[in-house]
């Protein structure tokens, strides 16, 4: 039964690397090394609790409302996402640019909300919630402040980045590029997928702290078209004065109620 369990979770896992590709039962089944009757069977009970959903041509499985709806339930969002929602709204009304709020939790990236500006030129869904925590700005800069053990655990997890973060090959580099993050305090990070400037894509992170931790990071999605130059730089500013409000209105609002949440979600070391 706990296998049963584990193969359930694993199959929800692949379905949300890229939520709104449906996947074919095929697909899954080879994916999860299963053999089809096995993770059909898998599929029609999570399906009848609409954990998935069936796409509209019937030919595929995507996530299915009920985790949207259980997720909203949680402590942690109700904590941490009541208090930063607002924020992340405002910064992508004021700038036109996709805003979001992301966590890291046993070595992934999680984004608790997001909220898409009023630009014709808009960021594809699929780069907001992007899992691979090497694979995002604000999965970085999550990264860079977990502990030691945190790090090796998602080496081990993951492995190290080599294409999803080109130049970081080697451990020894992971730490470096790392350390660089936390004495830069935010992370700037173009996207290398498109030849075209106006496919390219910028991402910038800073951090949520809540007293010496940090809980949570505020990230934009920017056109590389639209980050040129002091624009650039504007939106660096705005996202790093986005994160320090955040932090505040944490910091005076929910009192402890995030450090004991923070063991399972979003935990980090203290500043350096």
């Amino acid at each position: 039964m706990i296998q049963v369990l584990h193969r359930a979770v694993a199959i929800l896992e692949y379905l949300a690397e890229e939520p709104f590709q449906p996947r074919r039962l095929k697909t899954i089944a080879g994916r999860m090394h299963l053999n089809t009757a096995t993770c059909a069977n898998i599929l029609k009970t999570l399906a009848e609790h609409s954990i998935v959903t069936r796409s509209e041509n019937r030919l595929g499985y995507q996530l299915g409302p009920w985790l949207d709806h259980m997720g909203s339930k949680g402590l942690y969002r109700q904590c941490l996402t009541r208090v930063a929602e607002p924020e992340i709204v405002r910064l992508a009304n004021g700038l036109g640019e996709t805003a979001l709020l992301a966590v890291i939790h046993q070595g992934r990236r999680y984004v608790l909300c997001h909220a898409n500006g009023n630009r014709t030129l808009q960021i594809r869904p699929e780069f907001v919630l992007r899992e691979n925590v090497y694979q995002s700005a604000s999965g970085r800069l999550l990264l860079a402040y977990q502990s030691i053990d945190e790090i090796k655990t998602v080496i081990g997890q993951q492995g190290l980045p080599r294409k999803n973060w080109p130049k970081i090959t080697t451990e020894a580099q992971l730490h470096h590029a790392l350390r660089q993050i936390q004495r830069q305090g935010f992370v700037v990070r173009k996207d290398q997928q498109f030849a075209r400037i106006m496919d390219r894509v910028y991402g910038v992170a800073c951090p949520v702290w809540q007293d010496d931790a940090v809980v949570a990071a505020v990230a934009l999605l920017v056109p590389a078209i639209r980050f040129q130059g002091a624009e650039g730089q504007r939106l660096i500013r705005a996202a790093r004065e986005s994160a320090a409000r955040i932090s505040r209105s944490i910091t005076s609002s929910t009192g402890g109620m995030l450090n004991g949440v923070g063991g399972h979600i979003g935990q980090s070391n203290g500043r350096n």
